[in-house]
């Protein structure tokens, strides 16, 4: 049966193809301003679209999205997750538990274990946000490299 259904399969359309790339092109271009203006909702949202389209893309265009999405959106989330827990902790010295509750956090390390990228700059956050909230990565798992 698989064999059958598998045989049935359209050829690709090539016009269908170009629309699609144009698309995420598109979408690729709304990411980097989302990026800039550091919004990070906007930057997942936009990571979510363009990733549906990933394996039907030109290598160009496979190699920003992994460059947007694997590298600078987790570089994102930890940069404000770092900032926010610095400044808890700055508030709340004798209760570092509650310094801890960045959300999106736990997002940039499973983007960190699932596409692993070797930028110094996402390791280097994702140890200090290790540092400052040690439990808090032990419950969701730390990133390969710093295994």
């Amino acid at each position: 049966m698989t064999l059958l259904v598998s045989g049935c399969k359209e050829k690709p359309d090539p016009a269908a193809s170009d629309t699609e790339t144009k698309y995420v092109r598109g979408e690729l271009a709304e990411l980097e301003q989302a990026l800039a203006r550091r919004d990070e909702t906007k930057v997942l949202v936009g990571c979510t679209s363009v990733m549906t389209g990933f394996d039907r893309m030109p290598g160009d265009v496979r190699a920003e999205i992994a460059q947007r999405c694997f590298t600078e959106a987790p570089r994102l989330l930890l940069e404000n997750a770092v900032a926010d827990a610095r400044e808890r902790a700055g508030k709340n010295p004798d209760m570092p538990e509650m310094n801890c509750w960045q959300l999106l956090a736990e997002d940039a390390f499973r983007l960190m274990r699932e596409h692993p990228t070797d930028d110094p700059k996402l390791e280097s956050l994702a140890a200090e946000y290790t540092a400052l909230c040690p439990d808090r990565v032990a419950k969701f798992g730390r990133a390969p490299s710093g295994d």
